[in-house]
């Protein structure tokens, strides 16, 4: 979910791991705000080492954990591609001082120019294939801030998310559909990668 000031966008500490139950939806399409740093022919990684780099690590361990949620997961790699193709910088960090309710946060800091900046929170506590599904929940909101160009301030954020989100009763901030599909569907993928097999959904 997202935080801008006071308004807050984010995650729910996450359930246990998925298993053949689960009945999620695919996520949402959204197109992405027209404004890119680096190439699209670029891999998600390499974008990641790029001079003009649009998903910052606040320290090593956190860019070490994106390259790999990058190898193990195509849906996070999509959503790393997906953020450089906008006009959003991602600054990512690991943190302890999350509310107890939520697993991690995104916040949209107002800056003139032609760049936004929102940097995503996550816990620091979790277990790192957690903390990746927790990551992709998030990048998927900065998506959805990208894809509206009006979003620069906290009023602007509001509305995006009464018009495409709903009230969490988890965390009592907004969140979406979407973002709750890509978290699951990258927490999925990497319990297939771990297993050596892929999770099918409702098997």
């Amino acid at each position: 979910m997202i935080w801008l000031l006071t308004l807050a966008l984010a995650g729910p500490l996450p359930a246990p791991a998925p298993n053949g139950d689960s009945n999620a939806h695919a996520p949402h399409t959204i197109v992405p705000a027209p404004l890119t740093g680096a190439p699209r022919s670029l891999s998600a990684e390499a974008l990641l080492r790029a001079e003009h780099r649009q998903i910052r690590g606040m320290d090593r361990r956190v860019d070490a954990l994106v390259a790999e949620g990058i190898r193990r997961s195509a849906t996070f790699s999509r959503l790393v591609s997906d953020l450089h193709e906008t006009d959003v910088i991602v600054y990512v960090e690991s943190t302890f001082n999350l509310p107890a309710t939520q697993a991690g946060r995104l916040l949209l800091q107002a800056a003139p120019g032609a760049r936004r900046y929102l940097r995503v929170q996550v816990r620091a506590t979790l277990e790192k294939d957690h903390v990746l599904a927790v990551l992709a929940h998030e990048l998927r909101h900065a998506l959805e801030v990208a894809a509206d160009p009006s979003v620069i301030d906290e009023q602007a954020l509001v509305t995006l998310y009464t018009r495409i989100g709903h009230v969490s009763a988890e965390t009592k901030g907004y969140d979406t559909q979407a973002a709750k599909d890509a978290g699951e569907q990258v927490r999925e993928e990497l319990l297939g990668a771990r297993f050596g097999s892929r999770v099918v959904r409702g098997a």
